[in-house]
C-alpha cells in the first residue's frame, strides 16, 4: 500500500500539534508538527524509536532527567532506547518511527537497486527526499518526498531510484 497523504489525524494534548499516523501490528510511523511548544512521548512500551527532523529547529530532551540529548535542525536523527520517555521542544515538523527492531535512515542510489524480503510482519518505508520506485510482485509504485509505503509480510520488493528513506522492519 502507498500513502501519499497523511492517513489519520488525531487531536493533540497541548493544542499545538498536528499528528498523522500509520500503525501496523508491530510498527508505527507518525508525523508531528510542534509550533512554539513541545510534545512528550512516554516510555511505556518495549519499542525503539527514531525521530527525524523534516523542518525546523529545537531540542530533544530525555525525561525525567531533563537531559538535552540533541539540538534539532533539519536532517537530525535522534535514536531513543525502548522504555525511555522524551520530548521534542521547539518549532518542528518531524517523523517518529516506533518498532521493536528499531528503524534506520538509509539511501538508495540511482545506479544501485535494493532487493529484500520482508519477515512475518510488514515493513514500512518513509521517503525523506528524492524520487524512485517501489516494485512489489511486479507492480511499480512511485515514491517521492514524504511518501509512506507499506510492504506486506513475506513479500519480496525492489527499490529503484535516488532517494533517502527511513525503513522500519516489523
Amino acid at each position: 500500500m502507498l500513502y501519499n497523504k497523511p492517513t489519520i489525524k488525531s487531536p493533540s494534548k497541548a493544542g499545538y500539534l498536528e499528528t498523522y499516523q500509520l500503525e501496523t501490528e508491530t510498527t508505527k510511523v507518525s508525523i508531528h508538527t510542534v509550533v512554539g511548544g513541545y510534545e512528550s512521548f512516554l516510555g511505556v512500551n518495549d519499542k525503539k524509536r527514531l525521530a527525524y527532523v523534516l523542518r525546523g529547529m529545537g531540542d530533544a530532551v530525555f525525561e525525567p532527567e531533563g537531559k538535552t540529548v540533541a539540538t534539532l535542525l533539519e536532517g537530525t536523527v535522534v535514536e531513543v532506547p525502548a522504555g525511555q520517555s522524551f520530548k521534542m521542544d521547539g518549532q518542528l515538523r518531524y517523523v517518529v518511527v516506533e518498532s521493536p527492531n528499531g528503524a534506520e535512515v538509509t539511501k538508495n542510489l540511482k545506479d544501485q537497486d535494493t532487493t529484500a524480503t520482508t519477515s512475518n510482519d510488514s515493513t514500512l518505508i518513509y521517503v525523506l527526499n528524492g524520487i524512485g520506485n517501489l516494485i512489489i510482485d511486479g507492480k511499480t509504485h512511485v515514491l517521492r518526498d514524504e511518501t509512506l509505503a507499506e510492504v506486506p509480510a513475506n513479500s519480496t520488493y525492489t527499490l529503484k531510484g535516488n532517494f533517502e528513506y527511513i525503513i522500519a522492519r516489523g
